[in-house]
């Protein structure tokens, strides 16, 4: 069973290739503080995508180097099941338990304030593969949880606490749903 996800993912790696160029822009989220998606007027945080589409988060980017380090925001990026995107918490183990026992994926990590930095996420019915694509999986019809529990500067980027978090404090936090019926595939 596990090879033939592997086979899909491969197959339709291969049939994104060709599609690259014909692309329609993926969709932005900005990852920082002021997007009006954080707002707290804004309830459900909802980004919508369609199979075949692409998501990219970029980071907070900062032209002035002469901006003080400690002023500059600093996340990382998480995908994860609704209960811990609910609490703004996450358990503070190590990543590949995160990963294999909690469900929760490190998406991309905001460290770097004076480079321009993104991550791009192709949604993709198949098992995507890590490193290829974005290495995240999309189903049509499901929702998917992002969020940051870091604090904002530098010295909080790997906090685990729901009480000082980016998500808590700053309501970081978005919903991607893939819609729409995937037949074309």
């Amino acid at each position: 069973m596990a090879f033939l996800h592997i086979l899909l993912s491969i197959l339709g790696t291969i049939s994104w290739a060709t599609e690259v160029d014909t692309l329609a822009p993926p969709v932005d989220i900005y990852w920082n503080r002021t997007n009006d998606i954080f707002l707290r007027s804004n309830n459900d945080h909802i980004v919508q995508v369609q199979i075949k589409e692409r998501i990219r988060f970029i980071c907070p980017f900062y032209t002035d180097s002469t901006t003080d380090r400690d002023d500059t925001e600093h996340y990382i990026i998480y995908r994860l099941p609704k209960r811990f995107y609910d609490s703004c918490h996450i358990p503070n183990v190590s990543e590949s338990q995160l990963r294999n026992q909690y469900g929760i994926e490190k998406v991309h990590n905001c460290s770097t304030p004076y480079n321009q930095t993104d991550f791009t996420s192709f949604i993709d019915p198949f098992l995507a593969l890590p490193g290829i694509y974005g290495g995240l999986s999309y189903v049509s019809g499901r929702e998917y949880f992002f969020t940051s529990i870091s604090t904002g500067p530098l010295s909080g980027i790997n906090n685990r606490e729901s009480t000082h978090s980016a998500c808590k404090r700053y309501n970081m936090k978005a919903i991607v749903r893939v819609c729409c019926n995937d037949s074309k595939l």
